[in-house]
């Protein structure tokens, strides 16, 4: 049986693919998004706007200017960039893909070792129409096979390349899956309107911001951006997907609404002030309005689930920028103004540097650190729950903002190496720690909170709560940042190789390879501490829980080849 899936995959891995340099136009993760973060940080750009995608006008205006008064090496990446993106309206790319996991539980020496094989067929493309009218798409159908255990295969908290358009097709250890982006736009110097199904990404972090994160699932959406001579503002509206703790049952109707305000201050500073709420059962315009939500919630008397931000970029070196974005979910304001630590902080703090010197081998390097407080883009508590979460802070059952879950904070040090005209090296470190806030329910809390689930699963139905620590979490008691009495350790190093051969008359074909290394201590943390299914009351749920928390060692090892016509 598995000659016979194996035989069907190397079929159909001639029909499949990965796409560089892309419909960059529907696409914020793309790489140019780099390059042009480089060109701003070094000064070639005097500005890009304040979110990915951009629309092809833009984009084109962005390659001539790095073209004109960028650096011999800046133009000439430019210039690639430029005939790959608007040569021709259609590619079609190829890849053949082989994912290994390796994982030893350093409590009971269980060795796991998984591998999975897979490929991507994709047509896309950018076409511009005229001088304003622009559209970016992409259509692909991928086929994995062997394991098709998504989670093993991907560092802790890291979001998928594309997404998947519903389910996939499933036959034995063969899965068959398809994805689609697509975004028109119209664009002048000052005026950019857009629509698509596509992902979006909001501010200067290439792995995402606060909000709007570039990794966080496509939805259909629609933009407006007014670009002036000190002042931006944009407003942006999504359509979401509902789902059970899961990420099973979707449904639609729950809305995102999104609107900043961004203030250029002198020639090195750039202020937004900018919020986003989450509701749902309804569609409510006046959210439309340009004032900050929270009043228009309130007005209305709507419990909407209602965040705040600061987002500060200071480039205040050539080469060198300082980015700061602070999100505020909720705050206890009668206990600070009282200056207490106890209250029911919940925030999202991401402050970093990022270096990109001029015709070096170093093409950029990012040193950033984050803070996601307890509770931190969930909504509900535990006497008012919503078994659809349909206004947490999420799309599809992933966060719309940081994949850091609440109760974390994270170092990483990223470096983008250029050694030859061919080759692309990417090194990434980091250290990352996380704790659960359901350890710090109160006794109360914890057995109303273990009983409901209890009660559930004893009826055939499944957990009412998420107690494993995410985004589904839901306020029972006030906890402090990472002061529970079992914390996660994450200590990562990984390494990305990019190599394009030449010579190659017809199409770019590439091999690429990844490779990293992760230590977990206490490893399970993330786990439900009180699901209700292998214990009959809160505290053996809890011992349960700790016991099973151990040291983990894991190697992921990626190979794929890719042809791109």
């Amino acid at each position: 049986m598995k000659k016979n899936y194996f035989g069907l995959f190397i079929i159909a891995a001639f029909l499949c693919s990965y796409q560089l340099a892309a419909q960059v136009s529907a696409d914020p993760c793309d790489e140019f998004y780099t390059a042009a973060a480089g060109w701003y940080v070094r000064g070639v750009i005097d500005e890009l706007p304040p979110v990915k995608p951009y629309p092809l006008p833009v984009i084109k205006r962005i390659l001539e200017t790095a073209v004109e008064k960028g650096s011999r090496s800046d133009s000439a990446v430019a210039k690639i960039y430029y005939e790959r993106i608007f040569n021709k309206p259609w590619n079609i790319s190829v890849e053949v893909q082989e994912k290994n996991y390796f994982s030893k539980n350093a409590s009971t020496d269980e060795y796991t070792n998984n591998l999975q094989l897979s490929g991507t067929l994709n047509g896309y493309g950018d076409i511009l129409f005229g001088d304003v009218f622009s559209a970016g798409y992409r259509a692909g159908v991928s086929v994995t096979a062997f394991d098709l255990s998504e989670e093993d295969f991907t560092d802790k908290w890291t979001s998928k390349r594309y997404d998947t358009l519903g389910d996939g097709i499933q036959a034995g250890s063969v899965n068959i899956d398809f994805n689609a982006d697509c975004m028109v736009s119209y664009s002048t110097d000052k005026v950019t309107v857009a629509a698509g199904y596509n992902r979006i990404g909001f501010g200067p972090f290439l792995d995402g911001g606060n909000v709007l994160s570039q990794y966080a699932y496509n939805s259909p959406q629609a933009l407006f951006v007014f670009n002036g001579t000190y002042i931006d503002f944009t407003q942006y509206f999504a359509a979401l997907e509902s789902s059970d703790l899961n990420g099973e049952n979707k449904k639609y109707g729950k809305f995102l609404t999104f609107h900043s305000v961004r203030a250029a201050i002198g020639k090195k500073w750039h202020v937004s002030l900018y919020d986003a709420v989450v509701y749902s059962n309804r569609f409510d315009p006046s959210y439309f309005i340009p004032v900050p939500n929270i009043l228009i919630a309130e007005s209305n008397g709507n419990n909407d689930n209602v965040l705040s931000g600061l987002l500060l970029e200071y480039n205040f070196l050539s080469g060198i920028s300082w980015n700061t974005d602070l999100m505020i979910d909720y705050l206890d304001y009668t206990k600070l103004v009282k200056l207490k630590l106890t209250g029911d902080y919940r925030a999202a703090l991401k402050t970093g540097l990022t270096y990109s010197p001029v015709d070096s081998l170093c093409e950029m390097m990012t040193l950033d650190y984050t803070i996601v407080t307890p509770y931190t883009y969930s909504y509900g508590t535990i006497d008012s729950t919503d078994s659809s979460y349909t206004s947490s802070f999420t799309n599809g059952g992933t966060s719309i903002g940081l994949s850091l879950p609440s109760n974390s904070d994270q170092i990483a040090l990223q470096i983008r190496l250029v050694p030859a005209r061919n080759l692309k090296v990417t090194t990434l470190v980091s250290i990352a720690h996380h704790a659960n806030e359901y350890e710090s329910l109160s006794d109360e809390n914890a057995e109303k909170v273990f009983n409901a689930n209890y009660a559930s699963v004893q009826s055939g139905g499944d957990p009412v709560y998420a107690t494993d620590g995410g985004i589904y979490a839901v306020y029972g008691d006030t906890a402090r940042l990472l002061s529970e009495d079992h914390i996660m350790t994450i200590c990562r190093g990984g390494v990305k190789l990019s190599y394009e051969f030449s010579g190659i008359s017809s199409g770019r074909l590439y091999l690429n390879s990844e490779f990293s290394y992760t230590y977990i201590h206490n490893a399970g943390v993330d786990t439900p501490i009180y699901s209700g299914k292998d214990a009959s009351t809160y505290t053996e749920s809890y011992n349960n829980w700790v016991n099973q928390l151990h040291d983990e060692y894991n190697t992921h090892l990626t190979f794929s080849v890719v042809y791109t016509y």
